[in-house]
């Protein structure tokens, strides 16, 4: 097993655990309140122990790599991370105790190298198990049951690429809300979102191509849809539109929507 790497994980089960009986808890008003470690519901032994990883990419000081995490399901599952230790210590064979860092904002991040150049060992995590893209879109945080249940949804994301062509500003406003256009060879995607007041807006399609046609897939929050009260409703239409035209949208309180444009052949 490897050492280094081990000496990591334990460094960040010992903070996760810090942060713990820190954080976790109301503040104590006496000594006697504060929880007392066989009141931690955590296999304190277990944590102690290296888990199974394999390595995607390694390099110098930046690595990146899959360890086991919790099951699911009955069902293995694997937590995505970066994780990397000073060059001055990374060519070593013992490189003995230094500062860590751990970083729960996801693995797409990039905090975990300004670590790694300060002398400090740092891990970034993504506990959905996904490997970031140089893309708009990073992860999504749910699992696979969840997705289906939306299908109409989630059928945007999916075909959406990893990387666009163009990128155009519609509309905005700063504070209140904007919209935005996305190339993807013969394909469009907007996106809008507002803040926590309902609007609705006007969205000119000048942009496209003159004398093509496209069919929209609108997705689009519902006349109840709230970010606090009502955070999944939603509705899907399509509609053929060109260049020129203009879409309605709404978008609710602290919502927001996207568009699909697919370039099609009128017969």
């Amino acid at each position: 097993m490897n050492t280094k790497i081990c000496q990591a994980f334990t460094s960040i089960f010992n903070f996760l655990l810090l942060l713990f009986l820190l954080g976790c808890v109301n503040t104590p008003t006496k000594v006697s309140d504060a929880p007392i470690l066989s009141e931690i519901p955590w296999d304190m032994e277990q944590l102690y122990h290296c888990p199974t990883y394999r390595w995607l990419e390694k390099s110098d000081s930046i690595n990146s790599l899959l360890f086991e995490g919790e099951t699911y399901k009955g069902k293995p599952t694997e937590v995505f991370a970066y994780y990397g230790l000073p060059e001055k210590k990374s060519k070593l064979e013992n490189p003995g105790k230094y500062p860590g860092i751990v970083l729960v904002h996801g693995g797409g991040g990039t905090a975990f190298k300004w670590w790694v150049e300060k002398g400090y060992a740092a891990i970034a995590i993504d506990f959905g198990g996904n490997m970031p893209l140089d893309s708009g879109w990073m992860v999504l945080p749910d699992s696979p049951e969840e997705y289906l249940e939306k299908e109409d949804l989630f059928d945007c994301i999916r075909k959406m690429p990893a990387q666009f062509d163009s990128f155009k500003i519609l509309d905005g406003k700063i504070g209140e809300y904007i919209s935005v256009a996305r190339q993807a060879g013969d394909n469009w995607f907007i996106g809008l979102l507002t803040n926590r007041e309902p609007l609705n807006v006007n969205i000119d399609l000048k942009f496209l191509p003159k004398g093509e046609n496209y069919l929209a897939t609108i997705y689009s929050d519902t006349e109840d849809t709230h970010y606090l009260q009502n955070k999944e409703s939603y509705k899907v239409k399509s509609l053929k539109v060109s260049a020129g035209d203009k879409l309605d949208f709404y978008m609710a309180p602290g919502g927001g929507g996207s568009i699909y444009l697919e370039k099609i052949e009128l017969k």
